[in-house]
């Protein structure tokens, strides 16, 4: 079964229904997920009783059901009711902004408010206008706030994992101020007022130096909220103090980066979804979706070096991902660094260490791996090949090598918004950032750089400045993939694909080359259908040698 189609629906409900059955059917909740993007016009009923199993499920990287929750939100009648106001130019009546409070205090969106960035133009319009509102009434005693302290501290995380990027008026400005000045006079008593201000600045912005002192308020996701504004940020400086360092970081563009990641650590992140450990040739096999490679590829305890770590995000999933490894993950900044350590202690996570580093002298390194995976970081070096080179240096014969490069085929939609920022001068800093994003969220919505609107990187203030306002970024082509790869002496094993789709239109096309390793057939697909790689190029190679599973 292939799901994609309007057709599919029935296919979706099946697998709804044998999920529900069995929870623990790996397949079936893989398929279930990935369906819930794949699927428009989802069917009610047994997909929603699923959603709300799939949302308890340990296994699940709930992430993936932003999509979906957010389809589903925006398709309530009380909130399709409010955000058509809100775009008439009215403000909300107090009835309707009780029951879009409602609708968002659903368990699924309280959740996913929480822990994961709802990545959506709408629910951001509906969240300024209700925090303007709460704010108002907090501010002006005009009205009851009349909002739950959990809803407040799930919106109040939310601001948090967007770094406070939606725009403010004027107005807003000045009766944050007044809101400060009640809270710290003790002139509004109560959870409400210092949740309301949590959703516009770190709560460490009022209380300062006397945070340790602030009476912590009851619920879940307010007490939450006050542990990651003001617990973990002096825990992530304590983390970046204690990292340690490997190499030099001389290089100028480097630096340049390294002071960028410092200070906005990229992505943020809370929770991985459990993923079983597999021995390695099984887990790169199905990645590539390439089941022999699982004869020549093996490891019991498979030595893996992340280069580029960034938050350790991918770190710590590759530390969990497979049986046995050991990981060392580096960096340029520590900040980022910290982030990832404190995760992976968290999390639980004790197969992997982290330290800074720079790629460009990883040479200097006196160890080898069997493994050395750099995702989205070589196209932000002053020479991306070189540091290529650096790595493969670093691999043990019969070694393997993953790597994710920035596609100039599948990164042209962000050109008009980059236009822009060119011409308007739009400087990468808080400020900067929302003047670039209120002028494209004005665009007419047919400018081609309202595309931009649809990636998750456009609802936070790091990941604005990592998508459109980067120190450093070059871009591939699978030409020039194809000239490093012989250059390096290194063989191609496959892509990891967004979709199997994607490989089925490769072997439709190519019926001739079922392994789909030829880079010139992926050129020409690329060329014809530009967004296939526009996240990036996910790829393995292979260093010529020994089999992975013979003694090292």
């Amino acid at each position: 079964m292939t799901l994609g189609a309007r057709s599919d629906r029935s296919v979706l409900a099946d697998l709804a229904r044998v999920y529900l059955a069995d929870p623990n059917n790996d397949r079936a909740r893989a398929r279930l997920v990935r369906g819930l993007i794949d699927v428009p016009d989802h069917p009610a009923g047994t997909i929603d009783d699923a959603v709300a199993a799939l949302a308890a499920d340990e296994h699940v990287n709930h992430e993936r059901l932003v999509p979906y929750a957010v389809d589903r939100l925006e398709a309530t009648p009380v909130v399709a009711d409010a955000l058509a106001m809100l775009r008439s130019g009215a403000r909300l009546s107090p009835k309707l902004r009780a029951a879009a409070g409602v609708a968002l205090s659903s368990p699924l969106i309280m959740r996913l408010l929480s822990d994961y960035l709802l990545a959506s133009e709408a629910v951001e319009t509906l969240i300024v206008a209700l925090r303007r509102d709460w704010l108002e009434a907090a501010v002006t005693g005009t009205g009851q706030v009349g909002v739950a302290s959990e809803l407040l501290g799930a919106v109040g995380l939310q601001m948090h994992l967007t770094e406070w990027v939606f725009q403010e008026t004027a107005e807003e400005v000045d009766q944050l101020a007044a809101l400060e000045r009640l809270i710290l006079n003790r002139v509004q008593p109560g959870d409400a007022p210092i949740l309301i201000y949590a959703l516009y600045r770190p709560l460490r912005e009022i209380f300062r130096d006397s945070w340790e002192s602030v009476t912590v308020p009851s619920g879940d996701r307010p007490r939450e909220l006050f542990r990651r504004h003001l617990a973990e940020p002096a825990d992530l400086c304590a983390q970046a103090e204690q990292m340690p360092r490997l190499t030099a970081i001389t290089d100028a563009v480097s630096r340049a980066v390294r002071a960028q990641y410092e200070e906005r650590p990229y992505p943020r992140w809370r929770h991985l979804g459990s993923r079983r450990a597999r021995r390695l040739g099984e887990t790169v096999a199905n990645a590539i979706a390439a089941p022999s490679i699982a004869d020549d590829i093996d490891a019991e305890r498979p030595r893996i070096l992340i280069a580029g770590a960034g938050t350790g995000r991918h770190a710590v999933m590759t530390a969990v991902r497979y049986a046995g490894a050991r990981v060392l993950a580096v960096d340029l900044s520590r900040a980022a660094l910290a982030y990832g350590a404190y995760q992976a202690q968290r999390l639980d996570v004790q197969n992997i260490c982290f330290a800074q580093a720079d790629i460009a002298e990883l040479a200097a390194l006196d160890e080898t791996f069997d493994v050395v995976e750099c995702m989205g970081v070589l196209h932000h070096m002053a020479d991306p090949e070189q540091g290529w080179g650096e790595l493969r240096s670093l691999i043990r014969p019969g070694g393997l090598m993953k790597l994710g490069l920035y596609s100039s085929h599948g990164r042209r939609f962000l050109d008009p918004a980059k236009a822009i920022i060119a011409a308007r001068g739009f400087e990468p800093t808080i400020a900067g950032i929302r003047a670039f994003r209120s002028t494209l969220r004005c665009s007419p919505m047919d400018s081609p750089a309202r595309r931009v609107m649809r990636a998750p990187d456009f609802y936070s203030i790091s990941g604005c400045r990592d998508l459109f306002f980067h120190a450093h970024e070059d871009r591939f082509d699978l030409p020039r993939i194809q000239r490093a790869i012989k250059a390096l002496d290194l063989e191609f094993l496959g892509f990891e694909l967004a979709t199997p789709r994607l490989r089925d239109l490769y072997r439709s096309t190519f019926p001739d080359d079922p392994t789909a390793r030829s880079l010139s057939n992926w050129d020409f697909l690329e060329q014809r259908h530009p967004q296939i790689f526009s996240s990036m190029y996910r790829f393995w190679v292979r260093v010529p040698g020994r089999r992975l599973h013979q003694p090292l």
